[in-house]
């Protein structure tokens, strides 16, 4: 088993200065949003409590400049991680609202499509019953015909659909939120 080595960094502007002290795990200095590789200096300590201890004593040393005090980033005086942070009512209604109508962009999609794919998936592994169909549909108040009725169980037993029938036992598409509306 490999030891875990905790260690400090810092986030170097383009003339050397520290912007930003953390504590690090792992690959934590180097991740999204971190300046190149030769900005980062990173300082290794013999377990987590001392790596805080240090994060603490260079934020101090440095200073923060949402209090006034110096030239960090930071928003905590370190040593407890993220956690730490504790966002005020204001804070989180300006992030709300900076989110709000935000479209999303292809990389943001796609990082949210891969984290559905595989174990990630809260319903991997999960199987569904073959009445699944016929069970949302009643949930939605969708009354289905004797056709499309016909055709399910013909699906069941492996006789291949249309993608027009397929479309068709899936029912309209709503509009979001529009949940209760009966369809025929």
């Amino acid at each position: 088993m490999m030891n875990k080595v905790f260690y400090t960094y810092m986030w170097l502007r383009e003339n050397g200065t520290p912007y930003y002290v953390g504590k690090g795990l792992g690959l934590r200095a180097y991740r999204d949003g971190a300046p190149d590789k030769n900005r980062i200096v990173i300082q290794e300590w013999p377990d987590e409590t001392t790596a805080f201890e240090n994060e603490k004593r260079l934020i101090a040393l440095y200073g923060r400049k949402d209090l006034g005090t110096g030239i960090l980033n930071n928003r905590t005086n370190g040593g407890e991680g993220l956690s730490g942070l504790i966002k005020t009512k204001e804070h989180l209604e300006k992030i709300t609202n900076q989110l709000k109508g935000r479209p999303l962009s292809e990389e943001h999609r796609r990082k949210i499509s891969e984290g559905m794919k595989g174990e990630k998936n809260h319903a991997f592994g999960k199987k569904r019953p073959d009445v699944s169909i016929r069970n949302r549909a009643i949930k939605k108040g969708v009354v289905l015909s004797n056709e499309i009725r016909a055709k399910m169980s013909a699906a069941k037993i492996g006789i291949k659909l249309s993608e027009e029938t397929k479309r068709k036992m899936r029912g309209p598409r709503r509009p979001y939120g529009k949940r209760n509306v009966k369809t025929v």
